[in-house]
């Protein structure tokens, strides 16, 4: 139900025909592409010693939240979605005037985030409402015109490639509207919010750190967004929890919708801490306290969850005896004759054809489109026909 950019990018990892090496290989491209995006963002808002401390702390708090934690390493689209979106919003930190190149390369982005996922949605609107408070109008005008002609160029490109049309759209837009809402739409939020009350409890303090730091600091809100240009991530969190709440109550709404919250809240804090921490030769007496607040803020997001990342390396052990790595091993000895509902890359793998996916025949059944007995023959094993 997502858009078919990042299977591409996944799509190159298909040389490799172990099942175990290519779900690695897929997880760590997930990782490449989520962290690459932290890691770059950090080092712009500091270089050295702040950035990477910064990274670290980013990447110690994601990992031991489980929303994020999926997103950022499972083979998904959310990988994908999340970097465009983050090197689109960090495009738009910067100290000086926004030029022409990096506000269409910051709008390129923002759309391919979209393309994506389309739940990035609220991004897209988020990043051109900050280039109007601090740069105002006629560069609002042209960060629009270009999501919008970048828009039209990548749904052109897509019809084009992956039609007819109607399917397309109906794979993309309306399977993924029709899904019906749990029972209680209301606990089910409640219990959203929660949740990411509790991954973000470390990263509250620096947070209300930063924010009294800026509601004493000098100048309207123009001059404030445009000095502390962190709080674009906030201002982005803002508007994507409405949506990902909204699909985290959906039947079948999976923890990866907080995710991005998450990681948006998680990084307006720590880019803002790691702006705050330079050296003493740089700042005035008056301000070295908040260089050294900062400091111990983020070595404090370190270490409060520094032993549980490691957890990963469990997992990279555990790969080998993976249910899609049996049920390869099943359907090369015994091929066609098993059926795995949970696993078609086995029956990829070892058949060279595609076999249904249980959640996505639940998906069309919730959503009011069942398949009929032809289509579900079409998709068993060979030997099942």
């Amino acid at each position: 139900m997502h858009g078919p950019l990042p299977h591409l990018l996944y799509g190159w990892l298909a040389f490799l025909k172990d099942p175990t090496l290519l779900l690695i290989a897929g997880c760590a491209l997930s990782c490449l592409l989520y962290f690459g995006a932290v890691l770059w963002l950090h080092w712009k808002a500091g270089r050295g010693v702040a950035g990477t401390y910064g990274f670290c702390a980013c990447t110690a708090l994601l990992l031991a939240s489980p929303s994020a934690a999926y997103s950022a390493l499972s083979v998904h689209v959310d990988a994908c979605a999340v970097c465009c979106a983050v090197l689109a919003a960090g495009l738009l930190m910067r100290s000086g005037p926004l030029n022409t190149r990096t506000l269409t390369v910051s709008a390129v982005f923002a759309m391919l985030a979209v393309a994506c996922k389309q739940t990035m949605a609220p991004a897209a609107i988020a990043l051109p409402c900050f280039v109007l408070l601090t740069d105002g109008r006629r560069a609002f005008t042209r960060y629009v015109a270009v999501q919008i002609a970048a828009s039209a160029t990548i749904l052109a490109t897509m019809l084009v490639f992956f039609g007819p049309p109607r399917d397309f759209l109906f794979n993309t837009f309306t399977l993924g509207a029709d899904q019906p809402r749990t029972a209680s739409i209301v606990s089910r939020m409640l219990e959203g919010l929660f949740q990411v009350r509790s991954e973000l409890a470390v990263a509250v303090p620096p947070l209300l750190f930063l924010i009294a730091l800026v509601a004493l600091s000098s100048g309207g809100m123009r001059e404030k967004m445009a000095r502390h240009c962190w709080l674009l991530f906030l201002w982005m969190a803002a508007l994507q929890l409405p949506i990902e709440l909204r699909a985290w109550s959906t039947i079948g709404g999976d923890v990866n919708h907080l995710g991005i919250v998450t990681l948006f809240v998680t990084l307006a804090t720590t880019a803002g801490l790691v702006g705050l921490w330079k050296s003493d030769t740089e700042v005035d007496a008056k301000d070295r306290w908040t260089g050294l607040a900062a400091r111990a803020l983020v070595i404090g997001m370190l270490l409060a969850h520094l032993p549980l990342p490691l957890t990963v390396f469990g997992d990279l052990r555990l790969a080998s005896a993976s249910t899609t790595q049996v049920a390869y091993d099943y359907d090369r000895r015994h091929p066609g004759r098993a059926y795995f509902p949970m696993n078609p890359l086995a029956a990829l793998l070892a058949e060279g054809r595609l076999t249904h996916f249980d959640p996505a025949l639940l998906d069309r059944e919730l959503a009011g489109f069942p398949i009929n007995a032809g289509q579900l023959v079409a998709g068993l094993p060979s030997a099942a026909n």
